[in-house]
């Protein structure tokens, strides 16, 4: 079995007058695929992440366990914080991406770092410069 892995909140869970920020997450298995699978025809992909998040979370601060209903409390933010982690973990660090300009329709291939998309200090940034060769993309 591997090892639990954490990932920090940024607004993590506040509960009984203490903010918990650091989450405890499983890898996925077999039980969960299926569970998934179950879901795909009447579940919107918010249900769906909602559903994993719920069945992988260990444990949000001292919360054990937490609930669908304790996972959808948390921020859009640390929601996808959470699954970059879980892509991270599951697909490796980068993944190769694809993006059409809106003015052109040009396509562009791009490699994304899950970390950096995760990282506290890149929420102060409101954009991110892509480059390839001497072509650049603000995204």
């Amino acid at each position: 079995m591997t090892q639990p892995f954490t990932v920090e909140l940024l607004h993590g869970l506040a509960e009984a007058g203490a903010r918990h920020t650091r989450a405890e997450l499983r890898d996925p298995d077999g039980h969960d695929e299926a569970m998934l699978a179950e879901l795909r025809e009447g579940a919107t992909p918010a249900e769906s992440v909602t559903a994993l998040l719920a069945a992988l979370t260990l444990r949000i601060g001292e919360i054990e366990r937490p609930t669908p209903d304790r996972i959808r409390a948390l921020s859009v933010g640390d929601r996808e914080r959470l699954m970059l982690a879980l892509c991270a973990r599951l697909l490796g660090h980068e993944a190769d991406l694809v993006a059409a300009c809106t003015s052109c329709g040009a396509l562009a291939e791009v490699t994304v770092a899950f970390a950096g998309l995760a990282r506290s200090d890149a929420l102060a940034d409101s954009h991110v410069t892509l480059t390839d060769g001497e072509a650049r993309w603000t995204a």
